[in-house]
């Protein structure tokens, strides 16, 4: 895990209350971007299967998709890993989704090969870490500290004294994955990278 880039917004803000002649002390503002890149050890792999209305024919709602084709036998995870949804119908025909979460990204291009193979369309494939908080609270702790650095630094040009913290609110939260994949008939390779966590707070400090 390493830190790589910390970004930060700055403005003032001198608030009242609907118009009251109270008013809140100016406060010192910023938006503060923690980008942290962390080696990811978790994929989560969204898959559709479907069949048209001319397949099925008058089967059952619940037989449509059998166990043969959505086995954990077939797919080579552990079938705790595998979670089901009820089957749905569109103008086509009838759709029963998945999500198939591996922890050993070795066999990811496996998985995927085999899914294709069985002609199950992948809707999307998360890469991500099975300890996310921790990186997360990496990331807020991170930004905290540089905000102060910067807040400091600010109102030492204004000649003002920097309070407590006001407020801090987290304004958003991304996962950006960096990994690309190469498909052939017979091959399905991803070229694993590392991905990016995202954590934008918004931090308010008095000014005194």
């Amino acid at each position: 895990m390493k830190l790589l880039y910390s970004f930060v917004l700055i403005f003032i803000i001198n608030s009242s209350l609907n118009g009251q002649v109270n008013q809140l002390p100016p406060l010192l503002t910023f938006t503060q971007t923690e980008t942290i890149s962390i080696q990811p050890n978790v994929a989560v792999v969204c898959f559709e299967l479907r069949k048209e209305f001319t397949q099925v024919g008058n089967k059952r709602l619940i037989d449509i998709f059998t166990e043969l084709e959505i086995s954990s036998r077939l797919f080579g995870v552990d079938q705790r890993n595998i979670k089901l949804f009820p089957t749905t119908q569109d103008s086509i025909g009838f759709v029963k989704k998945g999500i198939i979460t591996l922890h050993d990204l070795d066999k990811l291009d496996a998985l995927h090969l085999c899914l294709r193979q069985r002609n199950v369309f992948v809707v999307y494939t998360h890469l991500t870490h099975s300890n996310l908080n921790y990186y997360k609270q990496k990331a807020y702790l991170s930004g905290i500290k540089n905000a102060k650095t910067q807040a400091l630094e600010l109102s030492n040009m204004l000649n003002a004294g920097l309070g407590k913290v006001y407020s801090i609110n987290e304004s958003s939260l991304q996962i950006v994955n960096n990994t690309k994949s190469k498909v052939s008939p017979n091959n399905y390779i991803h070229n694993l990278a590392e991905i990016n966590l995202v954590l934008e707070l918004e931090i308010s400090y008095l000014l005194n």
